[in-house]
């Protein structure tokens, strides 16, 4: 048997070990090609069949005695990889703490980690290379954990089993606030005003329930302000301009807008339903919420709502992006979907884990999602192939394109889109049925495909151009 014949074997095998059955029928005369194998496993659309298209990609290879036009078969395997492997998606990056960290946050703006240990040592680690930044020595604490990271000014937020709350800086000397522990996992969050200020946190004081302002540093509880709510909030945040505080309270169905110069509720916003969570718009006047089957818009200006969807399920955490186009969207069962927030439509979708996802930190760059899971003092991290930054629709005919990769001719006709680089291989773009448009972003790297029934497909050309570079396929 020759070796591309016995490639074809293992290909075969490991396909029907995986549960898909014969990828093809074959006499005994011909070994069927890479190609055709791909298309199988594609059209299969088994669970693992991306896996076992993956590795059958890793071990590609064509047997020009068995194959009748070997440029036919190059160009149909290109095909293939690139419909398998040039779409949008959402997958998991292979971050991971140092062994001995305890609990760690990821801050994506500063792409870098910060990391517990049991000794109380705070670590900075670049989520690049794994290497530490910088250490800082703070008390040992029983199951103390980290819980938010203000980069601009080094100050961070850690809570101990007790819920007593305890904030650390790289630049000054600890400051702690300790009040009655509150009774929900969820209410171990803080938010910090832009120009840190202050910093909000739940509470349950001296009788009064809610949340509590407190001046940065927090030396002494003598500058702590409450601001009462029916119960301790377990969801708030500053809006981007410090102006406003938006707070929900578990099983209340509405949203407190708090005045945080005032120390005070400005207004009760009432839902339909009890709220899960927010997330502000980048206008600083509207805020995003979700209860567990809905999303809404706030008006936090006119206390006006609006309901964006009533199409999903066990929602339990959500954020918007800083362009405010894309919303990711956590439920229940561990899994995160992404919407285009303007259009309310589904993007892309992958599992996390098991447990129900309770918080979602987009990066600037809206490259990655950092992923909180329910019991999980650490957290996943998310990496995000998809660009709203297209405004440059493309006509029909030949478009040039420029980007880091070289130079690229778009070309679209009737319902189909090919791609022409300078060695002159061509690929076509597998399109929504009934091509209605097409644009590409201003630097050139993404096309932006969109069908009349409104369903959206995008390609990174420089990413896809290097996973066919580390596959052995040239384009």
């Amino acid at each position: 048997m020759t070796p591309p014949s016995i490639a074809a074997s293992i290909a075969a095998g490991l396909c029907l070990f995986l549960g898909f059955g014969p990828l093809v029928r074959a006499d005994d005369n011909a070994t069927h090609s890479t190609a055709a194998s791909l298309r199988a496993l594609r059209l299969s659309g088994k669970p693992g069949w991306r896996r076992a298209a993956i590795s059958l990609l890793e071990r590609h290879g064509t047997n020009s005695s068995s194959v009748a036009d070997p440029a036919a078969e190059r160009t149909a395997l290109l095909q293939e990889a690139v419909t398998l492997i040039g779409t949008p998606e959402l997958f998991a990056e292979s971050w991971k703490p140092a062994t001995e960290s305890v609990s760690a946050i990821l801050d994506l703006e500063g792409a870098c980690s910060l990391e517990l240990d049991a000794a109380g040592v705070l670590s900075v680690r670049d989520l690049a290379t794994g290497a530490v930044r910088r250490t800082k020595a703070a008390r040992a604490v029983p199951d103390q954990r980290v819980v938010r990271f203000h980069p601009a000014t080094g100050w961070v937020a850690l809570i101990d089993r007790e819920h007593h709350w305890s904030f650390r800086s790289w630049t000054g000397d600890p400051g702690d606030f300790t009040g009655d522990p509150v009774s929900s996992d969820r209410s171990a969050w803080v938010s910090f005003h832009p120009e840190v200020q202050r910093v909000a946190l739940p509470s349950s004081v001296a009788g009064s329930v809610g949340l509590a302002l407190s001046p940065m540093p927090p030396r002494d509880a003598s500058g702590v302000r409450q601001v009462g709510l029916p119960a301790a909030s377990d969801r708030f945040e500053f809006s981007p301009s410090g102006t406003r505080l938006a707070a929900l309270v578990p099983g209340e169905s509405a949203l407190w807008m708090i005045q945080p110069s005032l120390d005070r509720v400005q207004e009760r916003i009432a839902l339909e339903a009890p709220p899960v969570d927010l997330s502000w718009m980048p206008d600083a006047r509207h805020v995003v919420v979700a209860g567990s089957n809905a999303v809404w818009t706030v008006d936090a200006q006119e206390g006006s709502v609006q309901t964006v969807t009533e199409n999903l399920r066990g929602i339990t955490a959500l954020a918007l992006n800083e362009s405010g186009l894309l919303l990711a969207v956590a439920c229940d069962s561990g899994r995160l979907e992404l919407w285009d927030f303007k259009a309310v439509h589904p993007l892309l979708g992958i599992r996390v884990g098991d447990a129900a996802i309770q918080r979602i930190q987009w990066d600037p760059r809206s490259s990655r999602l950092a992923v909180t899971l329910a019991g999980d003092p650490l957290p996943r991290l998310i990496g995000v192939s998809l660009s709203r930054d297209v405004v440059r629709f493309v006509p029909r005919g030949e478009t040039v394109l420029q980007d880091s990769g070289g130079t690229s001719t778009l070309r679209l006709e009737g319902h189909h889109i090919w791609i022409r680089r300078d060695s002159g291989d061509e690929i076509e773009l597998p399109a929504p049925t009934d091509l209605k448009s097409a644009a590409v972003s201003p630097n050139g790297a993404w096309v932006h495909l969109r069908g009349e029934d409104g369903a959206v497909t995008e390609w990174n050309l420089p990413r896809l151009r290097e996973r066919l570079k580390r596959l052995g396929l040239a384009w």
